[in-house]
């Protein structure tokens, strides 16, 4: 008999006398809704006494590890990951089970040492206790597993030279090993020859670690390798020298490295399997003549801080199965050729920023941008704003040269409502009035349009945009009283009105209706009159620039309640985002929030611990 419940709530009955001549086999619970406070290893469990198969995924259960469990002599695969258990591994555990083949305790808060009775579990074929407080290094008894085909000890505390844990697993189970994941393990040391000993290895992550030196020529002898994960470690030397021969390789993850060299297209011509490339973050070059074609479909990219230019890369217009593409900070001073947008049409994800790609955009389309993720940020483009279609969830094009109005690009879509979450047209050449078409942008949660020419004061379409939670139009020319339609935003998170020409009182209900605010600024413009106490209510507020008006009066005495700005954060996240409240259309629903702030007299962007900063 075989049970598989999923998001359902366990009964309170804890009676295990009464189950044990069940008849179950397999016993499958994923992710229940426990009531209160039954949170312990249900007894009536252990009763199971004919289980092979036990999965208590996601339940949530917490205490020691349950002792009884060892009374389950018959089970095969036992999956406990995604529990609170708060202990270490018994003893007693690997004398208990003689038929084990999977070992799944990822995600717990077992501690202590990985214990060296874990070799005596020799029937293991999967093994699992990645995310624990586990210390290493791991025992030298796991030479005698000779029979595992996966190990998973991602995310734990193993303060181990890299070639130890190779030279362990090396003697018996390097023909038979596919999977070896040891990704954030505090690993380090150089990588060296002793990896080729893993000829069957199809799966090797080693991200995340201490990890240094030139790969060894003997990593492109692993002929089976389709997945290799070295990312955010100090390797150095040209990658591509040792990884040149491995034809089945499909996804090739090396960012954020101390990669340099150059990168030849012979180098490239065996991975003819390479599916997935992400690379960014080295001192790579691409040198590869004008006609070249690779002998790779990609459907991800990702070559970022790579030296590709100064023209236009030619040979990606053969790679028409990109789903997702950046070339981000790649030295091209080239426009965009006509074919590039018909080529990418399928694409979800376009990142070509901080390049100098110059030329009207407009002149290379011949149908609206239909990519859900475009970004063409701090490039030198110009002209007018280019026509989207409705797929577009995301564009940022700041920091280019684009002038004129924004009219039609606002409002030629007045048939159909647009998706738009993000946008960012800042830092343009942009004039005349914000056109007063937001209706048609009803899904709107981020928008900055700092840094342009734009006057008058904002349009009442704009109260529409009932889930913004983050608005810049700092550095304009916008003028007349605080604007009256962001009475209708009470989503809003980051608010950036600063050096304009708004004048008046600041109204009392920007506090008593704007209460998700943690950013508000106001400065430079030409506020006068009293700070209104209901800006006290604004519980949230991190930061509150005001400088630079003509307001008068006292300080409000209450301000000592603004207690976000003198209470020490401890969230483990220091940005502050944008996320939409229901999000089934972006793969990259999110953005990061980045407020110029003067502290101290000086004025610095932050973004990255924006969610950390103070200031009044």
């Amino acid at each position: 008999m075989h049970l598989h419940l999923s998001h359902c709530p366990l009964p309170l009955y804890d009676q295990p006398s009464l189950l044990n001549s069940s008849s179950l086999v397999t016993l499958d619970i994923y992710e229940i809704s426990q009531p209160s406070p039954f949170s312990f290893f249900p007894k009536w469990v252990l009763g199971l006494k004919k289980l092979v198969y036990l999965g208590l995924r996601y339940t949530f259960f917490e205490g020691p590890f349950p002792e009884d469990i060892r009374n389950l002599t018959l089970l095969e695969n036992l999956d406990l990951c995604g529990n609170l258990f708060l202990s270490s591994i018994p003893d007693w555990f690997y004398s208990s089970f003689h038929h084990l083949t999977s070992l799944n305790l990822r995600g717990n808060n077992l501690h202590g040492t990985i214990p060296d009775g874990l070799g005596n579990v020799t029937s293991l074929l999967r093994l699992d206790l990645s995310d624990n407080q586990l210390e290493g290094p791991i025992p030298t008894s796991l030479s005698n597993l000779c029979s595992l085909r996966e190990i998973y000890f991602s995310y734990l505390k193993l303060n181990q030279q890299v070639n130890e844990i190779l030279e362990i697993l090396a003697p018996c189970i390097s023909h038979g090993l596919v999977v070896l994941e040891v990704q954030n393990s505090h690993l380090s040391r150089n990588l060296t020859n002793k990896i080729e000993k893993f000829k069957n290895i199809d799966t090797l992550d080693f991200s995340s670690n201490k990890i240094g030196g030139e790969l060894p020529i003997s990593l492109g002898k692993l002929s089976s390798l389709r997945s290799l994960s070295l990312f955010e470690n100090q390797f150095s030397g040209n990658p591509f020298e040792s990884l040149g021969l491995l034809s089945k390789l499909s996804y090739l993850h090396i960012d954020d490295n101390r990669f340099q060299g150059v990168v030849k297209q012979e180098y490239l011509a065996n991975l003819t399997g390479l599916k997935n490339l992400y690379a960014s973050g080295n001192n790579l070059t691409l040198k590869v003549g004008p006609n070249w074609h690779s002998t790779f479909q990609l459907q991800n990219l990702d070559m970022s801080s790579w030296q590709l230019g100064p023209n236009f890369p030619s040979w990606i217009q053969s790679q028409n199965k990109l789903n997702y593409i950046k070339m981000s900070n790649t030295g091209i001073v080239d426009s965009i050729p006509r074919w590039f947008w018909r080529t990418f049409s399928q694409a979800s994800y376009l990142n070509f920023s901080n390049n100098h790609i110059h030329g009207e955009l407009g002149t290379t389309l011949t149908n609206p941008i239909s990519i859900s993720h475009v970004d063409l940020s701090a490039n030198n483009l110009g002209g007018k704003l280019p026509s989207l279609s409705n797929v577009v969830g995301w564009l940022d094009l700041s920091s280019n040269s684009f002038s004129k109005y924004m009219d039609d690009f606002l409002c030629e879509n007045q048939d159909k409502q647009m998706q738009m979450q993000f946008f960012s047209l800042a830092s343009n050449n942009l004039s005349g009035k914000i056109p007063d078409c937001w209706m048609f942008w009803p899904n709107l949660v981020d928008v900055n349009l700092q840094s342009n020419n734009f006057v008058g004061n904002l349009p009442s379409s704009m109260g529409s945009l009932a889930g913004l939670q983050s608005l810049h139009i700092r550095n304009n020319s916008l003028s007349g009283a605080f604007p009256t339609i962001l009475n209708k935003t009470n989503k809003l998170v980051v608010l950036d009105l600063g050096e304009n020409k708004f004048a008046g009182s600041i109204p009392a209900w920007v506090g008593e209706s704007l209460l998700n605010i943690k950013v508000l600024i106001l400065r430079s413009n030409r506020f006068l009159g009293h700070i209104p106490n209901q800006i006290c209510d604004m519980s949230l507020l991190q930061v509150l620039d005001l400088a630079q008006n003509n307001l008068s009066g006292n300080i409000p005495s209450c301000f000592n309640r603004l207690n976000a700005m003198t209470l020490t954060n401890t969230s483990s996240n220091p940005r502050i985002y944008c996320e939409p409240a229901n999000n089934t259309f972006l793969d990259w629903p999110v953005s990061v929030v980045s407020v110029l702030l003067w502290l101290k007299g000086r004025g610095d962007e932050y973004k990255n611990i924006l969610g950390l900063v103070t200031n009044c």
